[in-house]
């Protein structure tokens, strides 16, 4: 039986559907399927599918925010780096910015190296500014890593020098005897002919002598400001460079090696400031003062500057002195200062880098900070070869002792100057 068309517009009623008996229940179900009929004419295909249309749209306009967001920020970090580049070239007197552009270079070339990656991988011109700045900073990288397999442990050197920031001997705690012990039994190990520790500051009950008496390896002994330099060698003289306005130091003594003149120069510059600040820091964030840690902070910032004009300052008279030295130099110390600062720059100038000419592998010197920290260096100019240069990672204090060895150039006569012809 058929379905009349008005059904579809009035539904069924019981004297319909006993009207046209069993068939109402058929023209029930056509009516349901020509409503959805109807309801499809009404929407049409395009309708149907606006709402995957406008998820498909709202992809699209996120990826093109995201992509040109990505553009601006590989631009921007490219620039940082630029910066971080030019930091060691800038007196902390002139400019602040320059400080904590060098300190934060690490991470600035860790996220140049994430872009390149992207780039790569997208195959887009982008990538050329990632990789600028990754070459514009090879020194930088090549001041804090070296390939494994640096350095010749098999050719016999003329001299071995370790230099050594010892914290005062508090590291491991009370027991400072057992830590000079200890220190000694170490070097004396390592066959070190000149030893420099920075920081040495004895004890009431363990003093300078008591000390002394332990590194009887080194018979010979000038003491300084924090400062101690224990030979073989005979020391022929001696002097302590004071700082103006601060407990730092350097300490020089002139050793008689195999019938030669050398000057051994051991430095302790102005500390950064960073550990007093962050520990109140850390206490203000503890006491949830936001107002606190953000006074806390802005003192932080403010005593690394600070710090950091100091050591320019320090590093400067120091170079006054290095520049008009004509024989054979060793610079080793405790710098406070990374590789990235204008401290290392105008401190090296034309001397070598130990670790860049004869390190291996990651050159962190201080323990603390997961050891990523290289504050700690061995300079030297064209009078010796280095043959080896290496950090001990011992919990004697809370820096690493640098240890290297060296060999005297033949043919050497003048040696004020680090230059070899090429830039180091």
């Amino acid at each position: 039986m058929g379905c009349p068309v008005f059904l579809l517009g009035f539904g069924t009623s019981p004297a319909r559907e006993e009207y046209f008996g069993g068939g109402a229940n058929i023209c029930r179900e056509r009516l349901f399927l020509c409503h959805g009929i109807v309801r499809g004419i009404r929407t049409g295909p395009d309708n149907i599918n606006a709402d995957n249309t406008n998820d498909v749209m709202g992809k699209k306009a996120v990826g093109y925010l995201l992509y040109n967001f990505l553009i601006l920020a590989t631009i921007g970090i490219f620039l940082l780096a630029v910066g971080g580049w030019r930091a060691p070239q800038v007196d902390p007197a002139r400019s602040g910015f320059y400080v904590f552009l060098g300190l934060a270079l690490p991470v600035v070339l860790f996220a140049n190296l994430s872009l390149l990656v992207y780039w790569c991988v997208r195959r887009k011109v982008w990538l050329l500014f990632p990789l600028a700045a990754l070459l514009l900073n090879t020194g930088y990288f090549t001041a804090m890593y070296q390939w494994p397999g640096g350095g010749d442990e098999s050719r016999p050197a003329d001299l071995k020098v370790a230099s050594y920031n010892v914290h005062a001997f508090r590291e491991q705690g009370a027991d400072i005897r057992q830590t000079v012990r200890q220190m000694a039994y170490l070097f004396r190990e390592e066959g070190a002919d000149v030893v420099c520790l920075e920081e040495f500051v004895p004890a009431p009950r363990f003093g300078l002598d008591s000390i002394i008496s332990r590194f009887h390896d080194w018979p010979h002994v000038a003491a300084g400001v924090a400062i101690t330099i224990f030979s073989k060698y005979p020391i022929l003289d001696a002097e302590v460079i004071p700082f103006p306005d601060t407990d730092n130091s350097a300490l020089w003594v002139d050793l008689l090696i195999s019938g030669q003149k050398v000057r051994v120069l051991a430095v302790h510059l102005q500390t950064t400031g960073v550990d007093r600040a962050q520990r109140n820091l850390s206490y203000q964030s503890r006491n949830l003062s936001v107002e606190g840690s953000s006074e806390a902070m802005e003192q932080m910032q403010a005593s690394y500057r600070a710090n950091a004009v100091v050591r320019a300052q320090q590093v400067a008279r120091l170079r006054q002195m290095v520049d008009t030295l004509r024989m054979p130099l060793i610079v080793c110390g405790d710098f406070n200062d990374m590789p990235s600062s204008y401290t290392y720059r105008a401190m090296k100038g034309d001397l070598h880098d130990g670790f860049k000419d004869c390190g291996s592998g990651y050159g962190g010197t201080f323990r603390h900070f997961k050891g990523l920290l290289r504050i700690d260096y061995m300079f030297y100019n064209d009078a010796f070869s280095g043959e080896r240069y290496y950090t001990l990672d011992v919990p004697y204090s809370d820096h690493k002792p640098v240890l290297m060895d060296f060999s005297f150039r033949s043919g050497e006569t003048d040696h004020g100057s680090g230059k070899t012809g090429s830039e180091r």
